[in-house]
């Protein structure tokens, strides 16, 4: 997103030869209503155009969705700004004017230190997801193992076959409950 057409066509031109698919927005607002109906895996935004500034685009876009890579560029920024920038997890802070390498590189990193985010949290969802199956086949066979009926642990004298045999059951629920 920039106010300015040239820097967006430039910009779209960066992109498209470092192999992005490119949409353009000349606000910040229309940005976010692209976003909002088409998605983005990056958004190189100015800091300050009309209707809504970079900062505030980049705030909106945080609120839903931090596995967006997002690259402030701007021509008359402060340190200040760019503190803050930094501060709401923007992946760079480019200045005007900014040179091919540059914007493909901070692009590339930013997108690619997203994608990694988003892969470590499905991985952990699946972790957890695996975890939790465990524990359930975990508390299946300890419940399991645990319903000896009380009439076979409290008998006197010998057990019968069906007893012994259910008696038997027992440590091989346990051999399996230690191979889980």
């Amino acid at each position: 997103a920039d106010d300015d057409p040239a820097v967006r066509t430039v910009l779209h031109r960066i992109l498209e030869t470092g192999g992005y698919r490119v949409a353009q927005a000349s606000n910040g607002q229309a940005a976010l209503s692209r976003y909002r109906e088409h998605g983005a895996d990056a958004i190189l935004s100015d800091l300050q155009m009309p209707l809504m500034s970079g900062m505030s685009l980049l705030r909106e876009i945080r609120r839903t969705d931090d596995t967006v890579a997002f690259v402030i560029l701007t021509g008359a920024g402060t340190l200040e700004d760019a503190v803050e920038a930094l501060r709401l997890q923007a992946d760079d802070y480019l200045v005007k004017p900014f040179n091919v390498s540059e914007v493909l590189l901070s692009t590339e990193r930013a997108v690619s230190y997203r994608r990694l985010l988003r892969d470590n949290r499905a991985y952990q969802r699946e972790l957890e997801s695996r975890v939790a199956a465990q524990a359930a086949e975990l508390e299946s066979l300890m419940l399991d193992a645990l319903r000896a009926p009380d009439g076979i642990l409290n008998k006197p004298g010998p057990l019968d076959a069906d007893e012994y045999a259910e008696m038997k059951r027992h440590p091989e629920i346990g051999a399996r409950i230690m191979k889980s």
